[in-house]
C-alpha cells in the first residue's frame, strides 16, 4: 500500500535516477521530470507528499514550482537542491516555502535521513550542506 507519493524535478538523468532509486519502495511511490513543465503537469494530476526541486531547470525555476506547489498543497514538504550559489532573495523565498535546502553535491544517504527527520519533526528550513563551511 502506497503511503507517500514523492516527485523529483531535476534535468539531470543521473540525479533523476539516483533519488528516485534511494526513496523508492513498497511504501512509497516516486514520480520523476527532467523539466519545470513536466513536474507542473504532475503537480495537477497528484498530490505529493515530498516534492525534491532543482533550482535551475532548463524551462523554468525551481523556486517557482516551489511556490506553485505550497499554494496548492501547504502540507508538501519540499526539499530545494541546487549546485549554485543562493542569494539573499532566493534564500529569503526558501525560508518561508521549503522545508530542507539540499547543496549538490551531497551524499545520498545524509539526504535520505534528513528527509525521514523533516517528516518526522515538521522542521522548518534546514541546510544539508553548506558549500562556505564544507559541513557534511
Amino acid at each position: 500500500m502506497v503511503t507517500r507519493r514523492i516527485l523529483i524535478v531535476d534535468d539531470e538523468p543521473l540525479i533523476r535516477h539516483s533519488l528516485s532509486a534511494a526513496f523508492q519502495n513498497e511504501n512509497t511511490c516516486v514520480h520523476a521530470a527532467p523539466c519545470g513543465k513536466d513536474g507542473l503537469a504532475l503537480l495537477d494530476r497528484i498530490v505529493y507528499d515530498l516534492c525534491i526541486l532543482d533550482i535551475n531547470l532548463p524551462d523554468m525555476s525551481g523556486l517557482d514550482i516551489m511556490e506553485n506547489v505550497k499554494e496548492a498543497s501547504p502540507a508538501t514538504k519540499i526539499v530545494i537542491m541546487t549546485a549554485g550559489v543562493v542569494d539573499s532573495h532566493m534564500m529569503r523565498r526558501i525560508q518561508v516555502n521549503a522545508n530542507l535546502l539540499a547543496y549538490k553535491p551531497f551524499k545520498l544517504d545524509r539526504l535520505k535521513r534528513t528527509v525521514e527527520e523533516v517528516f518526522a519533526q515538521g522542521a522548518d528550513v534546514c541546510y544539508l550542506q553548506n558549500p562556505l563551511d564544507g559541513a557534511d
